[in-house]
């Protein structure tokens, strides 16, 4: 039946129906743990006119650096991308970018996925790895 049907195999693997963040606002990142305005929640318009939501997080040595200021800007979701936060990463010589895909159903707030992007973010760019 599945087959037959493509809609339902979509919605059986991708879950699009699913909220695993009942009560929850993706767009509040520090529900998720996160320092205020560490997070910047935007949108990824792709071809077919379909948003996704997506956030930039600023790694936390960053964050820490420049504590003050990203602390007076607007929390929330927004469509500027010419906030402190990008401004920051694209002036630090060291910043990596980093492309977290996290996987096929629920949100980038479900389950693991802040404690992962947390655990990400907290490494020191500055560090050798040896």
């Amino acid at each position: 039946m599945i087959a037959v049907f493509p809609s339902i195999q979509t919605h059986a693997f991708y879950l699009h129906l699913v909220t695993l963040t009942w009560f929850k606002d993706l767009n509040v990142p520090e529900m998720y743990g996160f320092l205020p305005n560490q997070v910047t929640p935007f949108p990824i318009t792709i071809e077919d006119g379909i948003q996704l939501h997506a956030w930039h997080t600023l790694p936390l040595c960053t964050y820490l650096k420049h504590k003050d200021q990203p602390l007076e800007l607007p929390s929330g979701f927004t469509e500027d991308m010419s906030r402190l936060n990008v401004q920051l990463l694209r002036e630090n010589s060291d910043a990596q970018l980093v492309i977290y895909l996290h996987g096929t159903s629920g949100t980038i707030a479900s389950g693991v996925r802040p404690d992962s992007l947390r655990a990400v973010y907290s490494v020191n760019p500055t560090r050798s790895m040896s």
